[in-house]
């Protein structure tokens, strides 16, 4: 609601109080690039929303992986596509992480086999 009318600071200030599930992560940030452009601080919400329990972890994880990838943060979108890797397995997703993962891949391969 908050987000709606253009009160994306106290959105953001709620959020980092009070939410407590990864589906309430999810639709902050999705609204907050929907209806705002506000890519960055949907990005924060997102990477938040990974340590919180829910059951929303992968459809997160490749949201907050797409949006790290607009913003140029090649290391969190890495990390965001492992975490999706790590829920649910899939041949697609093993070869994005070997793309994003330039030099570091020969770690992180050993680390999702």
């Amino acid at each position: 609601m908050l987000v709606r009318l253009d009160r994306v600071d106290l959105a953001m200030e709620a959020a980092r109080s009070q939410m407590t599930t990864m589906e309430q992560a999810l639709a902050l940030s999705t609204a907050l690039v929907n209806e705002k452009n506000a890519q960055i601080e949907a990005l924060d919400i997102a990477n938040i929303g990974l340590s919180l329990p829910g059951s929303c972890q992968y459809k997160l994880s490749n949201f907050t992986c797409e949006i790290a990838l607009e913003l140029g943060d090649d290391f969190l979108a890495t990390k965001a596509k492992v975490t999706a890797f790590k829920v649910q397995p899939n041949f697609l997703d093993y070869r994005k992480i070997e793309k994003l993962a330039g030099d570091t891949w020969s770690t992180i391969k050993e680390e999702l086999l």
